[in-house]
């Protein structure tokens, strides 16, 4: 927390803790995976080009879900 506190500017930690407190560990997980993907992605489109990956598409983010 403290390292997102920091990362986000905020002046105390308890204003981080009160903003992300609410997050449940399936939402945290959820965007890990997501930044995860991003990531590889980014990865995968330097080492092979950005053609090479042009029509893959990242899965589905459940954050973003209509479904629940």
């Amino acid at each position: 927390m403290t390292v997102i506190s920091k990362t986000l500017r905020h002046s105390t930690l308890s204003t981080t803790a009160n903003i992300y407190s609410h997050l449940t560990w399936d939402v945290a997980m959820a965007a890990v995976h997501t930044i995860e993907a991003r990531l590889c992605l980014v990865e995968a489109r330097a080492q092979y080009g950005a053609d090479a990956l042009a029509n893959s598409t990242p899965p589905p983010n459940p954050l973003f879900s209509h479904a629940a």
